[in-house]
C-alpha cells in the first residue's frame, strides 16, 4: 500500500499526496517449517514486507520484496540488544547567528540537569520522564567493568553496580555530559540551569524546550549528520545581560 517512489520517473504531484501508509493488512502468516505461504500468497506483481519473528534468543528483523524478486537474505541481532547512548553539550551562546557551537570561544557550562521522556505524542503531551536505565537502574548509574571495557556479571547476568544514580544526568566542568545505558528509541530532552542561576535558550527546535534525540543500539558517542561529528544533542544558551533589548 505504500507510495513506491521511482527516482528515474519521478511524479512530484502525486508524491506530494501519497505519503507512506501506516497501516499494512498482512497477507500470509507461518513458519519455516513450511514456507509455501509465501509463495502462495505473492502476486508478482506487487511490493511486501516481510517480517521475521525468532522464537528466541535474536530479535525481530523484517525486509522489502520487489515485484519479480526471487529471495532475500535477512539478518537477525543475537539477544541481548546493545545499548545506546546519548551525548550532550550545554554551552554560553555568544555568537547565536551560527546555530551551533562555535569552539573554543563559547564556553561549555557546567553543573546543568538533563532529564529524559517519553516522545511527545500527537498532540504535544509527553509520555512521562524516563528514570531507569536498560538494566532496571536510575539514569547515571555506573557499573564495574573488566579491562576490556566490558560490565562484570552477577550470578544472574545483570551488570553488577558501582554507583547507582538518581536518574538524571549532569554536565562536566566542560559543558559535556553522556547517559549511557539506554534502550535504542527516541527521547526527549530537557536541560535545566543549577539552581538559583537564569539562562535562556536561544535556539528551539519546533518552540518548545524538547530536544529530540533518536538513538539505535550500539551507537557511537557522536553524531555525524553534516559532516560533522558532534554531540546528539547541544544547547545553546545566554544569561539575561546577553538578552537583546527592545
Amino acid at each position: 500500500m505504500t507510495w513506491q517512489v521511482d527516482p528515474t520517473s519521478p511524479t512530484p504531484v502525486v508524491a506530494a499526496f501519497e505519503f507512506h501508509k501506516s497501516h499494512m493488512p498482512p497477507v500470509a502468516e507461518g513458519t519455516w517449517a513450511d514456507l509455501s505461504f509465501i509463495t502462495n500468497s505473492l502476486d508478482p506483481a506487487k511490493h511486501y514486507y516481510i517480517s521475521v519473528m525468532p522464537d528466541s534468543d535474536y530479535a525481530m528483523t523484517g525486509g522489502q520484496v520487489k515485484p519479480g524478486q526471487a529471495g532475500l537474505t535477512l539478518t537477525v541481532q543475537p539477544m541481548p540488544i546493545p545499548t545506546a547512548q546519548i551525548s550532550f553539550f550545554v554551552f554560553e551562546d555568544n555568537n547565536p547567528i551560527d546555530n551551533s557551537p562555535s569552539l573554543p570561544q563559547e564556553r561549555g557550562l557546567a553543573n546543568f540537569k538533563i532529564t529524559l521522556e517519553e516522545p511527545a505524542g500527537k498532540y504535544g503531551a509527553n509520555g512521562g520522564q524516563v528514570f531507569y536505565d536498560a538494566f532496571g537502574n536510575f539514569i547515571g548509574t555506573t557499573y564495574v567493568q573488566n579491562p576490556d571495557g566490558s560490565y562484570q556479571l552477577d550470578p544472574d547476568g545483570n551488570p553488577i553496580v558501582a554507583q547507582i544514580g538518581d536518574g538524571y544526568a549532569y554536565t562536566n566542568a566542560d559543558g559535556y555530559a553522556l547517559i549511557k545505558n539506554l534502550y535504542p528509541a527516541k527521547y526527549g530532552t530537557y536541560i535545566e540551569p543549577p539552581a538559583g542561576e537564569t539562562w535562556y535558550k536561544t535556539t528551539t527546535i519546533e518552540g518548545t524546550r524538547v530536544i529530540d534525540a533518536w538513538v539505535k543500539a550500539n551507537n557511537p558517542s557522536t553524531l555525524t549528520e553534516f559532516g560533522i561529528a558532534t554531540t546528539h544533542v547541544f544547547q545553546d544558551l545566554c544569561s539575561p545581560l546577553q538578552m537583546p533589548h527592545p
